[in-house]
């Protein structure tokens, strides 16, 4: 029995691993948060504004889907700055699109650490007004990076890295995408202060600290769950 429950501890502590981006970025104004078309949109690569604004909804409808977290972000008018400006106002994400080559990117995300916010550029060169599989997934797993996220290794995560059915039109958040957005954004301020300090990965791929704190905690709580799921199992036996 005590094999079971350490094992059934080690699943629980690795079946979820989200990674912030960077642990000093998160969106200045969480609850009021606005995604904007950039000032120039993807009308140059044949993607008109009504087509990026259904998936911007989608991805606003996704995100907000979390009731522990206060995220909830709305989609609003164009916005009068570039997706090439390196410094975006507060309490935006705005979304464009600019050449990232021909390789098999469809999107980046650029956070504005000062300002708390972000830009999304979407590959012209790989999405356009005649090519638009998967491109609905990409902004929704593009805006994972605006809340501050980066790729997670849950194959059924929005913010996987690896190619999956999600990429078409993800209709829901993975349990490893919503542990990550209620840690960043919990709706109980205690929580996020009792969770403290979540050391990851960096956008850039740099390790900023590491990132075992979360993967433990989500772990411990796990097996109290299974502890007392355990207990319970054996004392109606007895």
């Amino acid at each position: 029995m005590l094999k079971i429950i350490f094992l059934l501890f080690f699943i629980a502590s690795y079946s979820h691993a989200f990674i912030i981006a960077d642990k000093d970025y998160r969106l200045s104004k969480p609850e009021s948060t606005t995604f904007k078309i950039s000032s120039e949109g993807c009308t140059g690569a044949g993607i008109s504004d009504a087509i990026l604004k259904d998936a911007m909804e989608r991805a606003v409808e996704i995100w907000n889907d979390v009731p522990e977290s206060r995220l909830k972000v709305k989609v609003g008018s164009t916005s009068g700055t570039s997706v090439t400006s390196t410094t975006v106002p507060k309490g935006e994400v705005i979304i464009g699109c600019a050449a990232l080559g021909a390789g098999s990117i469809g999107g980046t995300t650029n956070q504005d650490k000062a300002n708390g916010s972000a830009r999304i550029k979407i590959n012209s060169d790989y999405f356009s007004g005649t090519q638009l599989v998967g491109f609905v997934g990409t902004v929704v797993h593009e805006f994972g990076h605006a809340v501050g996220l980066t790729h997670s290794k849950d194959p059924a995560s929005v913010m996987t890295y690896e190619p999956n059915g999600w990429n078409y039109k993800p209709s829901y958040l993975a349990q490893d995408d919503v542990d990550g957005v209620v840690y960043l954004y919990p709706n109980d301020k205690q929580l996020g202060g009792l969770m403290g300090s979540c050391d990851s990965y960096a956008a850039d791929g740099k390790s900023s600290r590491g990132g075992m704190e979360v993967e433990l905690l989500l772990g411990f709580f796990g097996f109290l769950a299974i502890w007392k799921f355990v207990r319970k199992l054996t004392n109606s036996k007895s």
